[in-house]
């Protein structure tokens, strides 16, 4: 860690962390302090918060590699070929994750939901998030840290800066402020991260694994609701979701992993 702070990687990391939180922190004031909790007002702040990692990432490259360069990074982050049955892995294995969890919490605690599936009235609100987050949270902070540190200790970095980000998120009223437990929310955001990480190196640093993989945890979440307001408060389900996801995916890195060039071992 301390060689890492003498980088210019940890400059750069360390600028990305306080612009994002800055940009998502400034806008949650606004809407707090002026009573914004619904409209198209309030969904326009909501975006423009969400996409504060990407905001921040693209000023950054641009300041860095001007317009021309920073155009150039973004399209190579998405620049990848991939099989179907690797689009079809990351797009199930969310809802796998969703079914898991809501079967084993129903089986072994008898906890019965307000309703067992969901039609969401919208799929592209699922895309918000992705694709206003991914290029910040993979393709810039993911990127600068998989170089110095194994992947699970980067994920796990990424996971709590992630998790702390959605703070504001907790503040904010209205449909999209979070429901569930501190604690949980953090552990999942560190599980999402494992994940995401894992198909982002392995697929040649893709973002695209990681807009796919979030679009995916985001539709499932709406159709296989697993928050605690669909369990009477009880966030028991949610948690075991978590836990399922956690350990599936530390399994996976630990037996699975083909360590890229540019990377460190896992050990």
């Amino acid at each position: 860690m301390r060689e890492f702070i003498k980088t210019k990687a940890f400059k750069e990391s360390l600028s990305f962390i306080i612009l994002t939180y800055v940009i998502s922190g400034f806008i949650s004031c606004f809407m707090l302090l002026n009573g914004i909790e619904e409209g198209m007002l309030y969904k326009i702040c909501v975006v423009l918060a969400t996409a504060s990692p990407s905001i921040s990432a693209v000023l950054l490259l641009i300041a860095k590699e001007g317009f021309n360069g920073a155009f150039y990074s973004v399209k190579k982050m998405l620049d990848v070929k991939i099989g179907m049955k690797i689009y079809l892995i990351i797009i199930l294995l969310p809802f796998a994750f969703m079914f898991m969890g809501k079967l084993f919490s129903w089986i072994i605690f008898g906890l019965t939901p307000l309703a067992w599936i969901m039609v969401p009235d919208t799929i592209a609100t699922s895309f918000v998030s992705p694709l206003g987050e991914e290029f910040g949270w993979r393709g810039f902070l993911t990127g600068h840290l998989s170089k110095h540190f194994s992947i699970l200790k980067t994920a796990v970095i990424v996971g709590l800066i992630w998790a702390g980000w959605h703070y504001w998120f907790y503040l904010i009223p209205g449909e999209f402020s979070i429901e569930v437990p501190v604690l949980f929310f953090i552990l999942s955001c560190i599980a999402d991260s494992l994940w995401i990480t894992y198909f982002y190196v392995k697929n040649k640093e893709s973002v695209l694994m990681g807009i796919l993989f979030h679009f995916a945890y985001n539709l499932s979440y709406r159709i296989i609701p697993i928050r605690p307001s669909f369990y009477f408060g009880n966030g028991l389900t949610y948690l075991i979701t978590v836990i399922i996801e956690l350990i599936l995916a530390v399994f996976v890195i630990l037996n699975k992993w083909s360590v890229p060039i540019h990377c460190k071992k896992l050990q």
